[in-house]
C-alpha cells in the first residue's frame, strides 16, 4: 500500500526569495541599505580628507596619518561594497517590496530608518557635516583658560643635563619645560626656545600654552608656563602663536605655571602639529 503524500495547507505562506521563510542570508547592501552604505563612503572620504589635508593633526596625533589613511579607504570600501550590493538585489532593503514584510519589521525593523539604515547610524552625519561646514579648529586659548592645570607628578628617573646649541639655546617641548621646573635643578644657567600659543595676556605677562595629547583632542591637557616680558617686547593678542627665548626664574609654584623671564619673542603661524604628544 503506498504512502499518501501529506497534505498542505495551501494558505500557509510559502517560501520565496526575501519571504520569511527564506533563510538566506540577506546580501550587505539589503542589510545596511543604500543610505547605510551612502553614510558608509562618506565618513570613509571624510577620514581619507582629513589625513590627506593634514587637518586631522586638529584632532588627533600627528603619527595616526597611516591608520587614518587605512580606517578611511576600508571604510569607503565597505560603503562601495553595500551600494553595489544593493543596485545588484534589485533595491530590495530592509524597507523592502514583499507584501509580508511589514509584519516582520514589526517584529525586527524598529531600529531602522530611512533608507534601510540603523537610524543611530544617522548620527554619523552629524561629525562629517561639523568638519566640511565648520571646520573646528585645534585647542586653543578659550579651551586652555577653562582647563585645570596641575603640577606634574615626580619623574621616577632624574632629567638628563640640557645642551646648548651653537646659538647658545635650548628648543625644549613646553611640557617638559614644566616637568623640568618642577623636577629638579635642571633649567638654570639655560636659555629655552619655547613655543605656544598666547593665554590671558595681562601688562608685561602672559601665559604661554600648548595642549598635550595621549591619543587625541579629547584627552588633551594644557602645559603652561607664565611668561614675564621685557619692556622693549609688545604683547601679542591672545590665542596667537609665538616662539619665544626666556630664562627659568628659579620658581616653582602650586598652580603648575612656572615662572620664565623672556628675552625675545617671535609671532609665527601655528604649527602643523598644534599639539605636543
Amino acid at each position: 500500500m503506498t504512502a499518501e503524500p501529506p497534505a498542505t495547507d495551501s494558505s500557509l505562506p510559502r517560501d520565496r526569495p526575501g519571504g520569511h521563510g527564506d533563510h538566506r542570508p540577506a546580501a550587505a547592501g539589503e542589510r545596511v541599505g543604500p543610505l547605510g552604505g551612502l553614510l558608509l563612503l562618506v565618513v570613509g572620504v571624510t577620514c581619507l580628507r582629513l589625513a590627506q589635508t593634514g587637518a586631522y593633526t586638529s584632532y588627533v596625533r600627528g603619527e595616526m596619518r597611516i591608520p587614518l589613511f587605512a580606517t578611511g579607504a576600508l571604510v569607503a570600501l565597505l560603503g562601495l561594497v553595500a551600494l553595489a550590493s544593493y543596485v545588484r538585489s534589485g533595491g530590495r532593503a530592509e524597507s523592502g517590496e514583499h507584501p509580508d514584510e511589514h509584519e516582520h519589521e514589526h517584529e525586527h525593523g524598529h531600529g531602522r530608518g530611512f533608507g534601510g539604515a540603523p537610524r543611530v547610524a544617522l548620527l554619523l552625519v552629524l561629525p562629517v557635516a561639523v568638519v566640511y561646514l565648520v571646520g573646528p579648529p585645534a585647542l586653543g586659548a578659550f579651551s586652555a583658560s577653562r582647563a585645570a592645570v596641575s603640577v606634574p607628578p615626580p619623574r621616577p628617573v632624574p632629567f638628563t643635563p640640557l645642551s646648548a646649541g651653537a646659538d647658545g639655546t635650548v628648543t625644549v617641548a613646553l611640557d617638559e619645560a614644566v616637568e623640568r621646573a618642577y623636577g629638579g635643578d635642571t633649567l638654570s644657567g639655560h636659555t629655552l626656545r619655547l613655543t605656544g600659543f598666547v593665554v590671558d595676556p595681562d601688562g608685561r605677562k602672559l601665559i604661554l600654552t600648548r595642549f598635550v595629547i595621549r591619543c587625541c583632542a579629547a584627552d588633551a591637557e594644557p602645559a603652561a608656563i607664565t611668561l614675564t616680558l621685557p619692556a622693549n617686547v609688545s604683547v601679542p593678542d591672545e590665542n596667537t602663536w609665538v616662539t619665544v627665548e626666556a630664562r627659568w626664574a628659579g620658581d616653582a609654584p602650586p598652580d603648575g605655571r612656572p615662572g620664565f623671564m623672556a628675552s625675545s619673542l617671535e609671532v609665527i603661524e601655528p604649527p602643523a602639529d598644534p599639539y605636543e604628544t
